[in-house]
């Protein structure tokens, strides 16, 4: 069983699901799956029954939840369908920084240290907990690519680290 902090289900809100959510309406649009969603942040029933359309469609485990392996799914399937998740976020409130502790945190994590934003001696621990040194990479990768240098995961910085992320696979 995965720990709480490493996956997304219903009652949780923020970025991590509202982008879910646009990524889930990607897949309706494709019809890969039949539920279309509100880009509302808030994890609720709707929202998994799509996780668990698109769970069934990708072969997963069908439990509503998104974990890595159904986080990585999504991820593949966009890449696979040669689209980059740029979809605005519902609220300009949601974003991930210092003290932060999810699944999203973890993936931005993995995705930051593939594309190589931390020196390899300075490679973020994978915890998904936003710590000091995920704030560092942030802003090295902010810097790096012409983005408001502040160590927050916003929607601008977050899709930019998804696209460049997704350019890899």
């Amino acid at each position: 069983m995965e720990s709480s902090n490493r996956v997304f289900q219903v009652g949780n809100i923020g970025i991590a699901v509202n982008k879910m959510q646009a990524y889930m309406n990607v897949f309706q649009y494709f019809k890969l799956i039949s539920n279309r969603l509100d880009q509302d942040g808030v994890f609720g029933s709707d929202t998994k029954t799509s996780i668990q359309e698109f769970q069934k469609y990708a072969k997963l485990n069908v439990d509503g939840i998104v974990g890595e392996n159904t986080w990585d799914a999504m991820i593949a399937q966009l890449k696979k369908l040669n689209v980059f998740p740029n979809v605005p976020v519902a609220s300009s409130s949601y974003y991930l920084t210092i003290g932060s502790q999810d699944l999203s945190v973890y993936e931005m994590q993995k995705y930051l240290n593939r594309i190589n934003v931390a020196s390899p001696s300075d490679k973020l621990l994978e915890d998904g907990i936003y710590g000091t040194n995920t704030q560092r990479a942030v802003k090295n990768y902010q810097i790096k690519n012409g983005l408001g240098i502040d160590g927050v995961l916003g929607w601008k910085t977050w899709d930019s680290i998804i696209n460049e992320y997704l350019n890899l696979i």
